[in-house]
């Protein structure tokens, strides 16, 4: 079997191939892919938050639900209790993501992070974090119990609270590109139809995931 691409990929291979595309997925790092589609070389950004890129085209319907937390080591003691406690701990970071639960802090404390960049960040912040190069990340719940579990290290992490906020994953589609409303057109029936028949429980239920709406 190959490997998985992600439960976003997997929704978007189905849908594109049924409405007859064969859809070319290349991973990149987050700003990088942003500015991809911008330019108009990619047609489609496959996970965003529309805040990091406004000026792109979205689809009315989200592919997902962001809630973010801290990961820390299954030995550490370090819990997130409010601001002032991530100056205790070095805290890896994707570089170019957007934290709007606290960017403003990392903007002025860019001495307690270490952003990652370049392909498969999450991997090599995972990495850091085994090798206490690193005492914690901060991102999105399913993504990073996917990576851990992708990567043969899911009994090595642990969450450690966040900001209780919650945030819409999105679709983004490149303004250059001519068929930009037709593929998000596509995507929003596409959902629509797969949430109907089932297809998206059983997508999701490979990554141990439920419908978001």
């Amino acid at each position: 079997d190959e490997d998985p691409l992600g439960y976003a990929a997997d929704i978007l291979k189905h849908v594109y191939e049924n409405a007859g595309y064969t859809p070319v997925f290349e991973e990149v790092n987050y700003s990088r892919g942003i500015s991809l589609v911008r330019q108009g070389l990619i047609s489609i950004m496959a996970c965003m938050y529309k805040e990091d890129a406004p000026d792109l085209m979205f689809p009315s319907r989200r592919l997902g639900l962001s809630v973010n937390q801290f990961f820390v080591k299954q030995t550490s003691e370090w819990r997130f209790n409010g601001l002032a406690s991530l100056g205790d701990i070095r805290t890896g970071l994707v570089h170019g993501y957007k934290y709007p639960e606290f960017q403003d802090y990392i903007d002025e404390h860019e001495e307690d992070f270490i952003f990652v960049a370049g392909k498969r960040p999450y991997l090599r912040i995972l990495k850091m974090i085994q090798n206490h190069r690193l005492d914690a990340t901060f991102d999105d719940i399913n993504v990073i119990v996917f990576q851990a579990h992708a990567n043969n290290m899911a009994g090595e992490l642990k969450m450690a609270g966040g900001f209780g906020l919650e945030n819409d994953v999105l679709v983004g589609f490149s303004p250059k590109d001519p068929r930009a409303g037709t593929l998000a057109g596509i995507l929003d029936k596409g959902l629509r139809d797969i949430r109907k028949n089932g297809t998206l429980e059983k997508i999701l239920s490979r990554y141990g995931m439920s419908d978001w709406e």
